[in-house]
């Protein structure tokens, strides 16, 4: 699985990625030919669970 150039979201690390998309795809039977919609899911939905995460954690002063 790869992700494509010029993705308007800054990427998760890889290796979470990967194991996202991985758990994804075996959830949803194997499918082939989906790879990148896999890969894609997974670094959408990390990508805003570390957006989210900071906002929970931001503290006024």
């Amino acid at each position: 699985m790869q992700t494509t150039t010029g993705s308007k979201h800054t990427a998760a690390p890889g290796d979470d990625v990967a194991r996202a998309a991985y758990l994804d795809w075996l959830a949803a039977g194997k499918p082939t030919g989906r790879d990148q919609e896999f890969w894609l899911k997974a670094e959408e939905r990390l990508h805003k669970g570390r957006r989210n995460s900071g906002k929970n954690h931001s503290r006024k002063s």
